[in-house]
């Protein structure tokens, strides 16, 4: 043990620096060890195509498809492309990019709580989550979004409790975080939180008022040129609006195979999401890899969520036996009321008004009424509800929290702001993508930081019980510690495992031999006027604007032929597997397994 305790305070000594270079060191490699995979798969998720074609219209190279959707990615992947790089390598490198920034970024958010050594493990957790791995280079939005809202905590917190340098950059890395995902605007409630309670607590200085309202008009500078642009082709600046209303709404096809009504969907699947492997043996079961809940959850998973679990417990029990023994103690002990503002309080009123010995009663009756009614509005078919209430019980919990900490006469810790900004975080975007009708796994990436924030969280209280337990109490640094690095690099091993034995294979295979096959038959097809039921993949291989031809969309297949007619169309490519499609006009002139090519006669 003495040995151990030399190691592990060797390297907890080591400095800030020495973390972050072995850890940047890291990503690079591990990153670039994904891209590598990755290329070798392709394109593994239907709307990376939109992607890579809304990239060649803002390089000037082709039409876009769906161009509402969140530019940054497209726009980025444009600039690799007007510099000669147009392949899909570049868009998986744009996002791999962004994701050594995001591991890193994770890293940061968690030493504003944890020491170097735990948040240096918290962001080897966060690469190694099974929800993440697969879609990480993939050119899909939902990991580079999450990378810029972690930097945008990161920012805010940092900016406000240590170096407010930092706020300059707060509202950039927000509008990178919203063009990149729309639904990255979420991050509105735990920044309100941010701001309302550091008002209360130690009010503005003018020179931070000032670095707001500069990074407010950073953030507007960054996100005018995409408005112009929507302005310009849509005749809307904000279509992301039109988005919003819908997900509000709630509206849902029955045909969308992510209809999922089950609003504890995610919350199940937890397990899945930490580490999970594909049920099935085949090198072409990347499928499950891409969708963690089909798979079989690693047991490591459920032991890490059952400490995880412990710690939490404990943590929320120590927090209301102090609010208990306030409670029981008549609210008030007259003499811890002489010093009850700390820092540069500027809000003696509230204090005041917070000192009253029946304040505290009344806020724990009031959360306690907010919660009822939380649970109540989960039965609706509106997430705004729900938001609202939930931003309002943590903030008023925060406040009675605040009073507990001005009765012991001591500065409010910040922590507990910290711990609840991730909280708000977390519960948003489960809130809001529980509600919607349509679930599916990648969309709990937003979610994984805070997952991932509360691990390292429940895990060190977790380490302090085993050590009062086994009474080494001057150890439970080390035992918290060790417990964490330990869980997390065997975490990282099982995440590597199925890489291994599942890939590499092309999800999209057969659509780009279908395009080959159309350059083969007709070189002269970019004259021609092309459908096909998967129009952004052959709009990218062929490098054309294919127009869309879903069958599914007309009643009988002779509507559907008389659709193509009527456009002009020379040829139909089918991928769906519809080898025996009887259109009028229009016969069956190649196929390669499940690709067909139809020729106007």
């Amino acid at each position: 043990m003495i040995s151990f305790r030399k190691i592990y305070n060797k390297m907890e000594k080591r400095p800030f620096w020495v973390y972050s270079i072995i850890l940047i060191a890291f990503a690079i490699i591990f990153t670039i060890y994904l891209l590598e995979v990755q290329i070798r798969i392709g394109v593994i998720y239907w709307d990376v195509y939109l992607y890579l074609n809304n990239a060649l219209m803002f390089a000037g190279l082709g039409d876009g498809y769906k161009i509402y959707l969140s530019p940054l990615i497209p726009f980025l992947t444009s600039l690799l492309y007007r510099a000669g790089f147009v392949c899909q390598a570049s868009l998986y490198s744009v996002t791999g990019l962004i994701f050594i920034l995001g591991i890193y970024g994770m890293y940061l958010l968690l030493n504003l709580r944890f020491t170097h050594l735990k948040s240096f493990a918290g962001a080897i957790i966060f690469t190694s989550c099974s929800v993440v791995l697969p879609w990480a280079v993939s050119g899909a939005l939902d990991v580079p979004a999450v990378c810029f809202s972690i930097w945008t905590i990161f920012l805010a917190v940092y900016g406000l409790e240590k170096n407010n340098k930092a706020i300059y950059f707060i509202f950039p890395a927000a509008a990178l975080a919203f063009l990149t995902r729309y639904t990255s605007g979420l991050l509105i409630l735990p920044l309100l939180f941010l701001f309302i309670t550091h008002y209360f607590d130690n009010g503005f200085t003018k020179s931070e008022i000032k670095k707001i309202a500069i990074s407010i008009v950073l953030g507007i500078l960054i996100f005018l040129p995409f408005v112009g642009f929507f302005h310009a082709n849509l005749g809307n600046p904000f279509p992301f609006l039109d988005q919003f209303g819908v997900s509000v709404e709630n509206h849902a096809s029955t045909r969308d195979p992510g209809l999922m009504p089950d609003k504890a969907y995610y919350l199940k699947n937890i397990p899945n999401y930490i580490s999970s492997y594909p049920l099935n043996d085949s090198r072409l079961d990347f499928g499950s890899m891409m969708t963690p809940n089909t798979g079989q959850v690693n047991p490591i998973s459920y032991f890490i969520l059952i400490l995880t679990g412990l710690g939490l417990i404990s943590y929320v029990s120590g927090i209301l036996n102090k609010l208990w023994d306030v409670l029981k103690n008549n609210y008030l002990d007259r003499a811890t009321k002489k010093n009850t503002s700390s820092g540069r309080n500027i809000n003696k009123k509230l204090d005041s008004w917070l000192n009253n010995r029946y304040i505290l009663p009344i806020m724990v009756f009031l959360v306690e009424i907010l919660i009822i009614l939380f649970i109540i509005s989960l039965g609706g078919n509106s997430y705004l509800i729900s938001e609202l209430l939930m931003f309002f019980t943590i903030l008023i919990t925060y406040f009675a929290l605040r009073k507990i900490e001005i009765i012991k006469g001591r500065e409010i810790k910040k922590v507990f702001r910290i711990d609840l900004i991730i909280l708000i975080w977390f519960l948003t975007y489960l809130i809001s993508h529980s509600f919607l009708s349509i679930k599916v796994d990648r969309y709990f990436i937003t979610m994984i930081p805070a997952v991932v924030y509360f691990m390292v969280l429940g895990l060190s209280n977790t380490g302090n019980l085993i050590a009062r337990l086994t009474n080494k109490l001057d150890h439970k640094k080390i035992i918290s510690g060790a417990l964490i690095l330990i869980l997390a690099l065997t975490l990282f091993a099982s995440a590597l495992q199925p890489y291994e034995d599942k890939v590499p294979y092309k999800v999209y295979g057969f659509l780009e031999e279908g395009a080959k096959m159309m350059k083969t038959y007709d070189p002269q097809y970019k004259e021609k006027v092309i459908f096909s039921d998967q129009w952004p993949a052959l709009s990218w291989y062929l490098k054309m604007d294919v127009q869309r031809g879903y069958p599914l969309d007309f009643k009988t297949s002779d509507e559907f032929s008389q659709m193509l007619k009527n456009s002009n169309a020379t040829y139909f490519i089918s991928t769906n597997g519809r080898g025996s499609l009887n259109m009028e006009g229009y016969s069956k002139v190649a196929n390669d397994k499940i690709v067909y090519i139809y020729k106007r006669n």
